[in-house]
């Protein structure tokens, strides 16, 4: 079983669509919200994270 069909199975479907998240993150985005400043590895070709 998928991990996310499982998830969805414990959790429910969620009730935030990927595009409200999008907006709700540009619009904390663009406000000046703080940030973590925390590396993401996301350029890490290694495997290593």
């Amino acid at each position: 079983m998928r991990y996310s069909a499982r998830a969805q199975q414990i959790f429910g479907y969620p009730s935030v669509s990927i595009h409200q998240m999008v907006e709700w993150i540009a619009d904390w985005l663009g406000a000046g919200g703080p940030l973590l400043a925390r590396p993401t590895h996301f350029e890490t070709r290694d495997g290593r994270y």
